[in-house]
């Protein structure tokens, strides 16, 4: 069975693995930061206490539109895709741009 939670300092490491699955190399991710970063909200899917899962949505202010939400960062797995879980955390994501009170939200699926 697999949950989604917020990301944690304890995650890094193992965030780090699926990035290095989804882009090779070149992985700059500082967990201290994202997590103190009141613009930044990030959720990991885990699934039997393995990270296999992760997705961050950055919330910013433009003077002609007003509060915004993009979606970015999003990586799965490999073991794990075409079983939902972007779906599901998609889903958790927009649940958190709700509750911000954004007006629109861009969505970048990576994999």
């Amino acid at each position: 069975m697999h949950k989604i939670r917020k990301f944690e300092i304890n995650d890094q490491e193992q965030v780090e693995k699926l990035f290095l699955q989804l882009i090779g190399g070149g992985v700059d991710l500082n967990a201290k930061e994202l997590i103190n970063d009141n613009a930044v909200h990030c959720l990991v899917i885990e699934e039997n206490k393995e990270v296999v899962g992760f997705a961050s949505l950055i919330i910013y202010y433009l003077p002609t539109l007003g509060k915004m939400g993009e979606i970015e960062d999003v990586v799965v797995a490999e073991k794990c895709r075409g079983k939902g879980f972007w779906q599901r955390n998609n889903e958790c994501t927009h649940r958190t741009r709700k509750r911000k009170k954004t007006q629109k939200i861009a969505t970048h699926k990576q994999s």
